[in-house]
């Protein structure tokens, strides 16, 4: 096996049909495993273009991986750490290497690390947020490398809309009751119009529809200020997206109107057997309604008839979805140390607070309960009480 780098927006694009045909080859492909996905990412949001590297590992004639890494500086426990890893962005929730899990490429990964030394000294290769099912989870399981350490980090939610409609009478009442009672609210309002668009010619239209619905709440300049709209590069990312993912069929903007005005929308993305909500927003006049949670329902009808879509993954923990009872997968974050010497002592350090955590959390949980029973008050949550400062 041979790797080759490229960097910057010039290097990814000299590897696009490489990309392509390592994807093309994949039995399931994630959306942020997609060319179209770093694609935008560099254009738009990446700090610095000229710091993505892109290594591709080769079989023969045959590209088998890709890597986007970064490169950066890491604190962990307080030591600057020399870091190349996986993206690391507020809008990249999820991200994997690029790869199909086999025996071809079961010892991938220490070649990597191989050919990065050689590149250049670095400390520590960060692999964040990674699904449960992650390509670079199975690379982990198969590495040699000494230094490799994978923790549990976050979760994940998704729903099943397969036979949504035969399983909805399961659900509690109440919560069907809920719906009824939500879209009757809704419907006193005027007339109640569910779309979705995929074609790639109208989405421009769309997603000019979606942003101002997602940026008219808390989200707006008014409020917190992280609404798409409210930044530039967000608003530039989004719509390269869209343009990217559209001319593959798999951009699909779904809205919720009102009299022909919007009043909540959601920004997925579908790809093979998934639905992925990337980002939502809902006109807060209506919040008695609850249209997000009407859109979500509606979506999950749509997609349960059309039988070709499993889940929809929202990439995150969401609290919200609860009454439908999500699915909840694991999300990693891992770290491959390398030999140099400050590479050796994160691992030792890391391994050594993440051992004495688990170990004490337990007893701190027990001992906080039993002082909050004593004062007969509720005590704190420390769930997450082994965390990390990386």
């Amino acid at each position: 096996m041979r790797f080759t780098t490229v960097r910057g927006v010039a290097g990814l694009e000299s590897i696009r049909g490489a990309w392509a045909a390592v994807t093309g080859a994949m039995t399931r492909r994630r959306f942020y495993q997609m060319y179209e996905w770093y694609s935008a990412f560099v254009r738009t949001l990446a700090p610095a273009p000229d710091a993505m590297q892109f290594t591709v590992a080769w079989r023969g004639e045959d590209p088998v991986a890709v890597f986007p890494l970064q490169r950066g500086t890491l604190r962990l426990h307080g030591l600057p750490l020399r870091s190349l890893g996986l993206p690391l962005h507020p809008h990249m929730p999820l991200v994997d290497v690029v790869l199909e899990p086999s025996d071809a490429t079961a010892g991938v990964l220490d070649g990597l690390c191989e050919h990065l030394r050689e590149e250049g000294p670095w400390d520590v290769l960060l692999l964040p947020r990674l699904l449960e099912d992650a390509a670079a989870l199975f690379c982990l399981q198969r590495s040699r490398s000494p230094g490799r350490v994978v923790k549990a980090w976050d979760r994940c939610d998704t729903l099943l809309c397969r036979d949504y409609e035969a399983r909805l009478p399961s659900y509690p009442k109440r919560f069907r009751n809920n719906l009824r009672r939500r879209q009757r609210h809704l419907e006193s309002f005027g007339t109640v119009e569910f779309t979705r668009e995929d074609r790639p010619e109208a989405l421009s239209a769309r997603l000019q529809a979606f942003l101002e619905v997602e940026a008219s709440g808390w989200k707006g300049p008014g409020g917190m200020g992280t609404a798409i709209q409210c930044s530039d590069a967000l608003r530039a990312f989004y719509e390269r997206v869209a343009a990217e993912f559209g001319a593959l069929g798999a951009c699909h903007i779904n809205l919720l109107r009102v009299n022909g005005a919007c009043v909540a929308g959601e920004f997925t993305l579908v790809l093979d057997d998934t639905c992925y909500m990337l980002k939502g927003g809902y006109d807060e006049q209506y919040s008695k309604a609850a249209p997000g949670i009407l859109l979500t329902d509606w979506q999950l009808r749509e997609y349960g008839r059309d039988g070709r879509i499993e889940e929809m993954n929202y990439l995150n923990a969401v609290d919200w979805i609860s009454e439908w009872g999500p699915r909840a997968a694991v999300v990693y974050r891992a770290w491959v140390f390398n030999r140099s010497l400050r590479g050796r002592w994160g691992a030792v350090t890391s391994r050594a607070r993440w051992r004495t955590a688990s170990l004490l959390g337990p007893l701190w949980r027990e001992g906080a309960g039993r002082l909050g029973r004593r004062r007969s008050a509720p005590c704190p949550r420390t769930d997450g009480a082994d965390g990390d400062d990386a």
